[in-house]
């Protein structure tokens, strides 16, 4: 039979394995320019705010008429 476990024994299961794995997930900011899409932390602008700036981007903007 199994040992039923508390509500505090899981959460001290869950917060060990978030703790565990913290390591591995990206980590990511807003872009400093317009706050709107989130980026990696190493990046300083979204690709979006590069093509503004005409810096090199992934992305083309396309103009509005």
């Amino acid at each position: 039979m199994k040992k039923q476990l508390t509500s505090t024994q899981h959460i001290n299961i869950i917060y060990a394995k978030l703790q565990k794995n913290e390591g591995l997930m990206a980590k990511y900011k807003k872009c400093e320019r317009c706050e709107l899409n989130w980026i990696p932390v190493e990046e300083d602008l979204c690709e979006v705010c590069k093509a503004e700036l005409g810096r090199e981007s992934k992305i083309h903007l396309i103009e509005d008429d």
